[in-house]
């Protein structure tokens, strides 16, 4: 009996245990600082990269083995991480952090999702994290916002899409507040994510 009582008790200390350390919330606490540390390393090999040859690599592969002996890849699916490169002085590389309450993620701005062309037609949000160039952002997708245009009468802008859904009668506003079917002032409030605006 004493043996039963305390293996009941071990069994309650290793549970106790395992939901404060939450085992699955540290591996991905783990991935994530990988992902942190491969662009933090990346940023100086690219920096090297420029200083050399004026202009950042056109990808990822350019760098190896000169600058890097091997690019580092997400821990998760091996896959390089998405790096764009508009033109020759300007780059952007992006990664998917698990840990989706990382405090990393809104100081660098991607807390409603960033990617190359974030917030524009045929754009990209599926990432939460990235580095970028000393001139550029990161391209990140805001979440959409409408209201009823100031002054009343009922007039709005003709046209706004929101996650590939056309909307008439609507106007884009700070405020968080979209127009109702009737573009009246009687609004509600909107947590659509937009990928393209076109007023």
């Amino acid at each position: 009996m004493e043996l039963l009582v305390v293996i009941g008790i071990l069994v309650i200390l290793a549970i106790m245990i395992l939901l404060i350390l939450n085992p699955m919330t540290q591996i991905r606490k783990t991935h994530d600082g990988k992902r942190k540390a491969d662009l933090a390393k990346l940023k100086t090999v690219f920096e090297d990269y420029y200083n050399d040859h004026n202009c950042y690599p056109n990808d990822l592969g350019e760098l190896a083995p000169d600058y890097i002996s091997q690019v580092p890849t997400d821990p998760s699916t091996h896959d390089f991480y998405e790096y764009s490169r508009p033109d020759c002085d300007t780059y952007r590389i992006y990664a998917k952090l698990e840990y989706e309450e990382d405090l990393a993620i809104a100081e660098v701005g991607c807390e409603s999702g960033c990617g190359p062309g974030g917030g524009t037609e045929g754009g990209t949000c599926t990432y939460n994290y990235g580095a970028c160039s000393p001139n550029a952002d990161l391209e990140n997708c805001a979440p959409c916002t409408y209201g009823c245009q100031p002054g009343g009468g009922g007039v709005c802008n003709s046209l706004i899409r929101c996650n590939g859904d056309t909307t008439d009668n609507c106007w884009e506003c700070p405020g968080g507040w979209f127009c109702d079917a009737n573009c009246e002032e009687n609004c509600s409030n909107s947590a659509y994510h937009c990928t393209y605006i076109s007023p």
